[in-house]
């Protein structure tokens, strides 16, 4: 009996169709435009030499632990405009993002300092 299920099952996964991954056309477009920022900032770290390659990435580095205190949102508005994302438009601007979404209950900025210190 067992032997007829194990052979179901093999009959069953060679008919089976390959999962093959589509995207939409604007994650598409949105990876092609990441991929021509990238080959630019590798182009002038060429061009520019090593100081501008650790120059920009100390930037990055320093605006992306930029936090606000907890309980507030953190926008990273200095990052966005290092990388040039503050004059794009992406879905995020027109549809909402996901971060925008009523939470729970918020706690008090001391409350979460004091949780966040272990007092």
């Amino acid at each position: 009996m067992e032997d007829i299920v194990a052979r179901k099952n093999d009959a069953s996964s060679e008919h089976a169709r390959p999962q093959v991954a589509v995207q939409h056309p604007a994650q598409v477009v949105a990876n092609n435009i990441r991929m021509a920022k990238e080959s630019e900032m590798r182009m002038s770290f060429k061009v520019l030499g090593p100081g501008f390659e650790v120059c920009t990435r100390m930037n990055q580095e320093i605006l992306s632990h930029f936090r606000r205190l907890p309980g507030l949102e953190s926008s990273f508005v200095g990052l966005e405009t290092v990388l040039d994302q503050d004059e794009d438009i992406d879905v995020e601007d027109f549809l909402g993002d996901v971060g925008d979404q009523p939470r729970g209950p918020q706690v008090g900025i001391h409350q979460a300092m004091e949780s966040l210190l272990s007092m």
